[in-house]
């Protein structure tokens, strides 16, 4: 008898999860989305294994852009410019053994080398809001400093010409314009000497601190269509789990924000539509490693991408996340 009550009640306790579960999901479903995401997985980034895909929010296809590419491996970060047809993205030329820039059209299948040679590599293109222009990360090898020196440089895509907007001894990396295209926000430094900057498109170049904390690595500038500004931090020198922090460009008034934790990483934002936006998230709970989430910056609810399309989050890392509301 004391079998049977003790399974009953075990029954009854499972019943009542599986129930709260269901009406919490009913209250706070997912978000409908229009649109198309870009984003790239890998099994590390050593491993030289990255895959790019475009998923298709409305149609429900997720295309494995990788698999249409010849003379391409290691595709990563791709981005949409102002047309949903075509995005651009970094990966290693089979030819030269370096990465390139990348622009390729979705319909027609045509692929450009935008940095063809072996000068330079070439990483973390933007294009800027009207599409006109790309902007990204430019090294090369300096035999005095016995290291790789890395600038911003902006490309004109009509004539291909191109403009390089800093000079450093730093590292500088991870471009992304200001919505009204004037200024590009990029992270210098690495890891505990990396901070937020800003440098203008037009000359002179004039380059401004943004964020920066002792000890504390702060990367990964985006904007939005808001008047904010995005980017992932460490939660202190001796904390390394990143969140992702808003801050207002006029004010400069910076908040982290309600779906981070000390626990888990939350990074790479990418803006969607009014409060949500898709992050990389190392939360419990995930298929493994970094997976896509769609969050409220407000509230801090957050949906994994699997509920779109199970395909989207597995073992890998997922990352790099670029949104086109088209």
């Amino acid at each position: 008898m004391k079998k049977a009550v003790t399974l009953f009640l075990l029954c009854l306790t499972l019943g009542l999860s599986i129930f709260n579960d269901a009406q919490a999901a009913q209250e706070n479903p997912e978000p409908e989305i229009k649109g198309k995401m870009v984003y790239h997985t890998y099994s590390s980034y050593e491993a030289q294994d990255s895959k790019l895909y475009v998923y298709d929010f409305s149609s429900k296809e997720n295309r494995c852009i990788s698999e249409e590419l010849t003379g391409v491996t290691d595709a990563m970060n791709g981005d949409f410019g102002s047309e949903s047809d075509e995005i651009i993205f970094m990966g290693i030329s089979v030819q030269y053994n370096e990465w390139h820039i990348y622009r390729y059209n979705l319909k027609s299948r045509k692929l450009t080398d935008l940095t063809p040679g072996n000068e330079y590599s070439y990483q973390d293109p933007k294009y800027s809001p009207d599409g006109k222009k790309i902007v990204y990360k430019r090294g090369k090898w300096d035999n005095k400093r016995n290291t790789m020196v890395y600038d911003i440089v902006e490309k004109n895509l009509s004539d291909l010409s191109q403009i390089k907007l800093t000079n450093d001894v730093y590292e500088d990396s991870m471009p992304y314009y200001s919505m009204d295209g004037k200024k590009v926000y990029y992270a210098r430094g690495v890891r505990k000497n990396s901070a937020i900057y800003s440098v203008t498109t037009s000359e002179p170049h004039r380059i401004s601190k943004v964020y920066g904390a002792n000890n504390i690595c702060s990367y990964y500038p985006i904007t939005d269509g808001n008047g904010s500004l995005y980017f992932s931090k460490w939660y202190s020198a001796q904390n390394e789990t990143d969140q992702i922090m808003e801050m207002k460009t006029d004010t400069k008034s910076i908040k982290s924000l309600a779906f981070n934790s000390k626990d888990y990483n939350c990074s790479d934002a990418c803006p969607v539509f009014g409060e949500y936006m898709i992050i990389s998230s190392t939360k419990a709970g995930g298929q493994g490693n970094y997976d896509l989430y769609i969050v409220n910056k407000n509230s801090g609810a957050m949906w994994s991408l699997n509920n779109y399309n199970q395909t989207i989050n597995d073992a890998n890392h997922q990352l790099g996340a670029s949104f086109l509301e088209k």
